[in-house]
């Protein structure tokens, strides 16, 4: 009796596995990039909804008052760069009246401000500014994602705005007193 081996050839070839590696790679390449976009989108939407939430604390705060916090004022507090102005929450502050007497719970402070990077593109900040008699104001920030269509009806486009801090911000986004 004389037994023959039988050798299998199940199994996978070695460009079978590559080709596989490769479709593995692109689709987690591809989650990589939806996933970075979607976090940019992310904080985009919570900027526009934090200044929606300061414009009704400043609508309140008009209706007890008959005008606005007069004032230039800018949220570098979270990095150490400067503006008490905007979250001391003092009556005598510029825009503590309006976290002092309940109109906001907390002031915002973007999502990106490390309050390190004054004056350049990166700079990440609300920024507040008013009319000398109080009677309008306008709120800037820079939305990271250039394509939003909320940038396009702005006039804030690739603006300038000076911070009341010794420093400038970058703003493409705007929300003014109706």
């Amino acid at each position: 009796m004389v037994f023959e081996r039988k050798f299998s050839l199940e199994g996978f070839t070695l460009i079978e596995l590559t080709i596989v590696m490769a479709i593995i790679a692109v689709l987690a390449t591809f989650s990589i990039v939806t996933f970075a976009g979607s976090q940019v989108k992310a904080r985009d939407g919570r900027r526009k909804a934090e200044l929606r939430q300061l414009q009704n604390a400043l609508e309140a705060y008009y209706n007890d008052n008959k005008s606005y916090p007069v004032k230039l004022c800018a949220s570098y507090e979270r990095g150490g760069q400067g503006s008490n102005c905007w979250t001391d929450g003092l009556a005598s502050s510029f825009l503590g009246g309006v976290n002092s007497k309940n109109y906001i719970n907390s002031m915002p402070i973007d999502p990106k401000n490390t309050g390190s990077d004054c004056g350049s593109k990166s700079t990440y900040a609300y920024v507040y500014n008013s009319s000398a008699d109080g009677q309008t104001y306008y709120l800037f920030t820079q939305l990271e994602n250039a394509n939003d269509p909320s940038i396009s009806g702005s006039n804030a486009t690739n603006k300038v705005v000076d911070t009341g801090v010794g420093c400038s911000a970058f703003a493409n986004y705007e929300v003014k007193s109706p």
